[in-house]
């Protein structure tokens, strides 16, 4: 027997969305759309950050244990809802 494969509709993978720039106080960044649990992928100037350790999803929200730095670039790659 073949195992089944799932796919995903490419409308759903939402790749390298920008959501904001750093300047030292913002802790919290909106997503354009739901994110499924745990398929986010953040990316803070090209670094990629640990779930919990470095940052939490809120709803439609990224938001970061500690601000990022001034002119930071903030991406996030996720599948939405």
């Amino acid at each position: 027997a073949s195992p089944m494969t799932a796919y995903l509709p490419i409308a759903k993978y939402i790749r390298a969305e920008s959501i904001g720039v750093g300047d030292t106080t913002t802790v919290s960044f909106a997503l354009a759309n739901p994110v499924v649990a745990g398929t986010e992928s953040v990316y803070v100037n090209g670094l990629l950050k640990k779930p919990t350790t470095d940052y939490s999803v809120s709803g439609q929200n990224i938001v970061f244990v500690a601000a990022p730095t001034t002119s930071a670039v903030l991406l996030v790659t996720y599948i939405k809802q």
